[in-house]
């Protein structure tokens, strides 16, 4: 009989997948650092000039600004997609009940394996020679 269970695990952990969501989340940082120096040397290169200059200047890191929100904007999003996966792979690993997860899987193969798939040993018949009785036998083992 079998003694093994017969279904994998998804072959990376929630952990590491929150783990990266973490990680892009972290890199956030360093962009909301540049965005505030670019902030603060304009502001401060703005009170240096005056009239037309000024005017024309004022905009200036507007569009760097708004990329840089942008690339925020789907750094948060892809790691919350990545903390989804993350508990998706644990309800698969583990707890789903629709379609059943990996664990209750093995676990209903081991319980079915204890009574041996529901298939009953033959009783050989009153009668019965030996060798048919060791072919019933076998028949069983390989079923």
């Amino acid at each position: 009989m079998h003694s093994s269970s017969p279904f994998d695990d998804y072959p990376v952990s929630a952990a590491q997948i929150h783990s990266a969501a973490d990680a892009t989340r972290g890199r956030l940082t360093v962009l909301r650092d540049l965005q505030s120096t670019v902030e603060q040397t304009h502001r401060a290169l703005l009170a240096e000039v005056e009239g037309d200059l000024r005017t024309s200047d004022q905009d200036a890191p507007t569009q760097a600004l708004r990329s840089a929100s942008a690339v925020e904007q789907h750094a948060h999003y892809a790691a919350g997609c990545l903390d989804e996966f993350g508990l998706a792979v644990d309800r698969y690993n583990d707890s789903s009940d629709d379609p059943r997860s990996i664990s209750r899987l093995n676990a209903a193969y081991q319980q079915a394996m204890l009574s041996n798939f529901g298939a009953v040993f033959p009783t050989a018949p009153a009668g019965a020679t030996a060798t048919q009785t060791r072919e019933a036998v076998e028949s069983y083992q390989r079923e």
